[in-house]
């Protein structure tokens, strides 16, 4: 049993390594992945053709000639699976679709005067539901749908704790869960962005990240990731009146 659970294990790993070197390379030949992971010509023939049958990469035409037959060309499938974001605002809300490389594939804005009533879930909810439908994906490729907003989230990422800038302290996740067939989840705006920089920037290792808008707010990354602290999160940097009537 322990020999079947590590032959097991080490195929999950050698799948992972090849998937991730295509992933960061974007394109791959066979010869370049079996210098990087050290495999076997056979396995790795094998693990491509599994991951082709999964539609995780495909083949992406021809390397360049190096005096014998040319390679085969492997891309990472970054269509696989799509995630949507919606942004909550005071005035307005925004939705966007991205791939697994971060890329959009389509934004809209809506304005719209926050207000935690059932008018107000009814119509961002519709507009997520009507956008995902636009987008031509199926559903299963949908990973789910995150919710940023200027608030205090809890560690599950289902009730806003604090939210004094948009009044939504209490405000739960059921609310959209109950609308959208997707997974719901809410996210602090400022660790979402920092989230973008963390994929973008796999070097990045710790950061305080500043998110600076109309107002302040921030996250603390380390070891490349949040560090959450306590419910009230750790990442929160406020702003203060130094001189009372000044300038703002």
């Amino acid at each position: 049993m322990k020999k079947n659970f590590t032959v097991a294990t080490l195929k999950i790993n050698n799948i992972k390594n090849v998937l991730n070197y295509i992933y960061t390379q974007k394109r791959a030949t066979p010869q370049m992945l079996q210098e990087a992971t050290l495999l076997s010509r056979p396995t790795i023939a094998q693990i491509l053709r599994e991951l082709q049958e999964e539609q995780l990469i495909f083949q992406g035409g021809l390397a360049d000639s190096t005096g014998g037959r040319k390679a085969n060309l492997y891309e990472f499938n970054p269509d696989i699976k799509v995630t949507v974001g919606v942004e909550l605002l005071i005035d307005h809300y925004e939705i966007v679709a991205i791939d697994l490389y971060a890329e959009i594939l389509k934004f809209e804005k809506f304005n719209l005067t926050f207000s935690d009533n059932d008018a107000y879930f009814d119509e961002v909810c519709n507009s997520v539901n009507h956008f995902i439908n636009d987008l031509d994906v199926r559903p299963d490729q949908i990973l789910g749908v995150g919710i940023a907003l200027q608030a205090l989230i809890s560690a599950d990422g289902k009730h806003i704790i604090y939210g004094k800038v948009l009044n939504c302290t209490g405000m739960d996740i059921k609310e959209f869960n109950s609308r959208i067939p997707y997974p719901c989840t809410f996210n602090h705006d400022a660790e979402s962005n920092a989230n973008v920089e963390l994929w973008m920037n796999p070097l990045l290792k710790n950061a305080i990240y500043f998110n600076i808008r109309s107002d302040v707010s921030g996250a603390i990354i380390i070891d490349r990731k949040f560090f959450k602290g306590g419910e009230y999160k750790s990442g929160v940097f406020e702003h203060m009146t130094i001189v009372p009537g000044g300038e703002p």
